[in-house]
């Protein structure tokens, strides 16, 4: 008897509190294939942007490296630059130096050549 007026209890408790449908909830087979479209449509167009955005990071990544690459080179540059500039002052330091009046081979000849013409000319005289 227990067993029973329990059944009972729990059949009448599951009446009472069961959910009510409401009739806006219902769809009808073209709206339900809509909605199952637009979700698959939307999982698609999920699924491509996620490719587009591990494609643009992985470009990003490679300007990223081109830009480390270029900075590199610029560094190079201007060491060459500053080793070019080093050179031609110590070429224009030994130019200055070496090329002074009495370092050129023509004024010493033209010195040889009067002398050697006073002399010839005093010797010549007497």
């Amino acid at each position: 008897m227990k067993y029973l007026i329990s059944i009972l209890a729990l059949v009448l408790t599951l009446n009472v509190f069961s959910q009510n449908q409401l009739p806006d909830s219902c769809f009808t087979k073209k709206q339900v294939l809509d909605i199952s479209f637009t979700i698959d449509s939307l999982w698609y167009m999920d699924s491509i942007n996620k490719l587009i955005i591990e494609q643009q990071s992985s470009i990003i990544a490679d300007y990223d490296w081109q830009i480390e690459l270029d900075k590199a080179n610029l560094a190079y540059k201007d060491d060459y630059i500053e080793i070019l500039r080093s050179s031609t002052d110590t070429y224009e330091i030994e130019r200055d130096e070496y090329f002074k009046w009495y370092n050129k081979k023509s004024v010493w000849f033209g010195i040889g050549v009067i002398a050697t013409t006073v002399v010839f000319k005093i010797v010549a005289g007497f």
